[in-house]
């Protein structure tokens, strides 16, 4: 079976919707990509300012005003993405937490997400450190803080340190919803403008092609006669148009003179006085003229299609076969048989 093509009048509008589904799908990704990115930024940078004033909260109010600390927590756990947030000693038991069932613990056995080697790390310097994990969409930050003692003395060596966690689920989701309403609108503009651009290509690109490939059609079923494909499209279509309307009139006027020469041939055939016969590459008689045929005394039907050897004497068979051949491969224009002499015949 031959391999099935689709046509040019499909495949146009559809190749441009690829082209344009392909294009949409490549900056859908980088806008989800650009989104995600800008959600981890502004997370980050919120969860560093949370972390940072509870911090402060905690080192200036923890021992001689734990309240003012858990109210300033209260307030902060109210933020939609907080997952965890919790005031930690230097002994790493939960002072305050979001969840009143984690205070006195230790936070590694209650906290999820918390390492005891991070907590150390960042107690023993003095900047916040952040962690952001892609995968579970997590932003977790860690902020040492000092913790102050009534008395002459006025700031120990002690440290704790206040863990605050982000999840960013919602906001993941939140952006891949609005750019789906982004990709949906652009999907029904890009998909407009297909359907124009498609209509456009089909009406001067496409249409003009098959009136073409029409005309090429009926060229090959009738060779005879005069067609001629419309010249409009583009330039190249135009072009081929024209290419078109040259061959099909050459082939017209050979055609022309081709029935010309048939014409006059027959004409030849039927008036010569000569005994005149036609035979084919197997020596098959293809056509005899009045005169032979009555020389022969054969109707056309009965002797049209027979060898051309059935209107020689049997000695004469064998080798006219092989004379013909030669005459045939050769380049002489007419026999020498015959020439001065008697060519016998049988009727």
């Amino acid at each position: 079976m031959g391999a099935r093509h689709l046509s040019l009048r499909r495949a146009l509008p559809l190749g441009v919707l690829l082209v344009f589904g392909l294009l949409l799908a490549t900056f859908h990704a980088i806008d989800v990509r650009n989104a995600e990115r800008h959600v981890i930024e502004r997370a980050s940078a919120d969860a560093l300012l949370q972390v940072e004033h509870m911090a402060r909260s905690a080192q200036r109010d923890l021992l001689r005003d734990p309240a003012a600390v858990g109210a300033d927590l209260s307030v902060a756990a109210t933020e939609p993405r907080l997952r965890v947030l919790a005031v930690i000693n230097a002994d790493g038991g939960v002072e305050l937490a979001h969840r009143l069932a984690w205070q006195g613990h230790a936070a590694a056995d209650v906290i999820p997400g918390f390492s005891t080697g991070w907590f150390n790390q960042v107690t023993r310097g003095r900047q916040p450190e952040l962690q952001v994990d892609k995968a579970s969409r997590r932003v977790r930050v860690l902020a040492p803080y000092f913790i102050v003692f009534e008395g002459p003395v006025l700031r120990s060596t002690a440290r704790g340190a206040v863990f605050l966690e982000f999840d960013l689920t919602h906001e993941y989701e939140l952006v891949k919803y609005q750019t789906l309403q982004h990709l949906l609108i652009q999907l029904l503009i890009v998909s407009a403008l297909s359907a124009v651009l498609g209509w456009l290509l089909r009406r001067h690109v496409a249409q003009p092609l098959a009136d073409v490939e029409h005309s090429v059609n009926q060229l090959a079923a009738r060779p005879d006669a005069a067609l001629r494909a419309p010249e409009k499209g583009p330039k190249e279509v135009v072009a081929l148009a024209r290419g078109f309307n040259r061959m099909s009139e050459r082939i017209h006027q050979a055609q022309m003179q081709l029935e010309h020469s048939r014409a006059r041939n027959a004409a030849i055939l039927e008036t010569a006085l000569d005994a005149i016969i036609t035979v084919d590459r197997q020596q098959r008689i293809t056509d005899m003229n009045p005169s032979a045929l009555s020389m022969f005394g054969y109707a056309a039907h009965e002797i049209v299609g027979q060898p051309v050897h059935e209107l020689l004497p049997e000695r004469f068979r064998s080798g006219h076969g092989e004379q013909m051949k030669a005459f045939a491969r050769g380049t002489e224009s007419h026999r020498a048989m015959g020439r001065q002499a008697a060519v016998f015949g049988r009727r």
